[in-house]
């Protein structure tokens, strides 16, 4: 019997790459999906939306469209203010990247970010976060407009699920998509009471191997009974 196919983007919250920080990624639930699903992972760490879009995108146009109607997808929807620009080279040199938590200081760019581009381009951004800073609104009705575009490609595959990695900033109404009630930041900070250093964050996926067991229990129950995802992740 063939297996049922499920597509997984997002970034890091979804990653499933062995690396040699984190060597025990048979762990992820990802991978425990692997075990029971044909299973395609799209997710790549410090994705933002527009990245997480750009591969629906692929999938959706060059993909066989019988076969993808009867796939499922899972889309970690990364923070909305990882916004990146056309001459961004990498994924994690979206804009939430490189001025989280500095806003409008203009010399914390890491070396790594200012060979890569000129003056020109690092006043772009930092104008953009100006403004974003100063409007905060526009987030929500970005959040939105990616909310809908899901709920629009949702129509070509069998069910789509949505895992927030921020709480989110609305409440619209979709008609074709599941988005969980609860987001993986706050999962992965109740466990440790604190705030994420990603770049030290030790824990597979930023969450324990405990809470990856009912995560893949969860996933495994919607992909196979529709059955709603629900708060059930420990906290410390």
């Amino acid at each position: 019997m063939q297996k049922q196919i499920v597509h997984i983007f997002g970034d890091s919250y979804a990653e499933a790459k062995e690396n040699r920080r984190h060597h025990l990624f048979e762990y992820c639930w990802p991978r425990k999906l692997e075990k029971v699903f044909d299973v395609k992972n799209h997710a790549v760490g410090g994705s933002g939306p527009q990245d997480v879009c750009t591969d629906l995108y692929k999938l959706t146009h060059f993909a066989d469209r019988d076969e993808l109607k009867q796939s499922v997808a899972i889309i970690v929807f990364p923070d909305i203010s990882r916004y990146n620009f056309a001459f961004y080279q990498k994924r994690n040199h979206s804009v939430f990247g490189q001025l989280n938590h500095y806003h409008t200081q203009d010399h914390f760019f890491s070396k790594e970010f200012l060979n890569d581009y000129d003056q020109e381009q690092m006043k772009f951004v930092l104008d953009f976060k100006r403004y974003y800073l100063e409007h905060a609104d526009n987030w929500a009705i970005e959040e939105a407009k990616y909310f809908s575009y899901f709920d629009n490609l949702a129509a070509l595959f069998k069910q789509v699920l949505v895992l927030p990695v921020n709480a989110r900033l609305t409440h619209y109404q979709y008609y074709h998509i599941d988005i969980a009630p609860v987001d993986l930041e706050t999962v992965a900070t109740h466990e440790q009471r604190g705030n994420i250093d990603f770049g030290t964050d030790s824990r597979l996926n930023h969450i324990s191997i405990a809470n990856h067991n009912i995560m893949s229990e969860q996933l495994y129950h919607w992909i196979i009974n529709k059955k709603t995802i629900e708060d059930k992740f420990l906290k410390n």
